[in-house]
């Protein structure tokens, strides 16, 4: 018996020995195929006829691997190659051009793109390790500082309402009483007069910066981000203090809830970006800055006969803070100066950056009273 598998099916077959060389139809996927000689039987000549056909039946093998089958049959079949053609020389030089050096083409592209991600965090770091070192400080013994306009733009009350608002706040202006300082709220023709003055155990003392250049070169840089958030607390602010007095004149509130605006209020008014987000910090304890003038002086109240304090970020109810300097002002004598720059540049519209506000002032007397010095037309 002559027993081979299907070229094309792998179905094993089985016929007798006297179909070897004919051809017949596979009985799994009905293909035809010639049927195999027996081992040692010469092939027959049929004089160019096709061979004659047989009927061919399947056989149970032994277990044997299948990959083993398909090795066998396919074995002997021809390997067909793949064509080949030929290249130019040019085409072969720029083959190898890639096979030799494309290689690094990708790592060399993420290599430079995580220096330029490290450049770009480390840039901030870089300002941030320079926010160092020292300044000179100056305790004044007295010091005329004007008072500063806020503009009430974009108020919820009509202006009729607003300007009798204003002028009842001219006469009988909101004033805040502490140690630390002394801060009033008043009417004014353009908008709340803001003003400060040393409490009962603070003097002013003055800091410049522009005697550091990498600090100068930050503010000038941060001072539009810094502002924003500044603008955004004092112009929530001067609207919800309008409305405070408002009630308050109609006995539907009570001037102890002005308390908070001396911290949310005044001091943001009375200072730009930069003095908005530092404070001093002198025996163990956190100062605000008072005043910032169009020069880059910054003006704090702090306890008189101090030798130096440290200039640093504040920060806004528990967010992490947006100066990232630490400077020891270091005070050099005590001398009288006046300052009477008056700024108006404060933003008409909120800003987009929201921020939280600071706890109310533990340490004020709040009163209103009239002011002795003007009477109602």
């Amino acid at each position: 018996m002559i027993q081979f598998y299907c070229p094309y099916c792998a179905a094993p077959i089985e016929v007798d020995d006297s179909a070897g060389g004919k051809s017949g139809r596979c009985p799994r996927c009905a293909t035809k195929i010639p049927v195999p000689l027996p081992p040692g039987k010469p092939q027959p000549v049929t004089g160019g006829r096709p061979p004659s056909s047989v009927e061919l039946a399947t056989f149970h093998p032994p277990e044997v691997s299948i990959d083993e089958v398909v090795k066998n049959q396919l074995g002997s079949l021809p390997n067909p190659s793949l064509p080949t053609t030929s290249r130019s020389p040019v085409a072969r030089k720029l083959r190898q051009r890639h096979s030799s050096g494309g290689g690094w083409v990708i790592p060399i592209l993420f290599l430079g793109l995580f220096l330029g991600v490290l450049g770009w965090f480390g840039r901030g770091a870089l300002h941030w390790e320079s926010l160092t070192g020292e300044l000179t400080g100056v305790e004044l013994e007295s010091l005329d500082l004007p008072s500063q306009i806020i503009p009430c733009n974009g108020s919820s009350l009509g202006s009729r309402e607003l300007a009798d608002l204003l002028e009842k706040l001219e006469y009988e202006p909101i004033i805040l009483s502490g140690d630390l300082m002394q801060v009033q709220i008043r009417g004014h023709a353009d908008g709340l007069s803001l003003s400060a003055q040393p409490g009962k155990k603070t003097v002013w003392y003055s800091v410049s910066t522009q005697q550091h250049a990498d600090l100068n070169a930050w503010l000038t840089r941060e001072s539009a981000r810094l502002e924003a958030v500044r603008a955004k607390e004092l112009t929530d602010a001067t609207h919800e203090f309008l409305e405070l007095v408002r009630r308050i004149h109609n006995d539907q509130a009570s001037i102890q809830e002005a308390a908070s605006f001396r911290d949310r209020l005044v001091l943001p008014g009375l200072v730009r970006g930069l003095g908005y987000h530092v404070a001093a910090i002198a025996e163990q304890r956190e100062y605000r800055c008072i005043r910032e003038t169009s020069d880059g002086t910054l003006y704090f109240l702090l306890p008189s006969g101090l030798h130096e304090f440290r200039l640093v970020g504040r920060k806004l109810s528990g967010a992490e803070t947006s100066f990232p300097g630490d400077f020891l002002v270091k005070i050099s004598e005590v001398t009288t100066t006046s300052c009477q720059q008056e700024i108006h540049d404060v933003p008409t519209e909120p800003a987009t950056i929201d921020t939280p506000t600071d706890s109310p002032a533990p340490d004020s007397e709040m009163e209103m009273k009239p002011d002795s010095s003007k009477s109602p037309e």
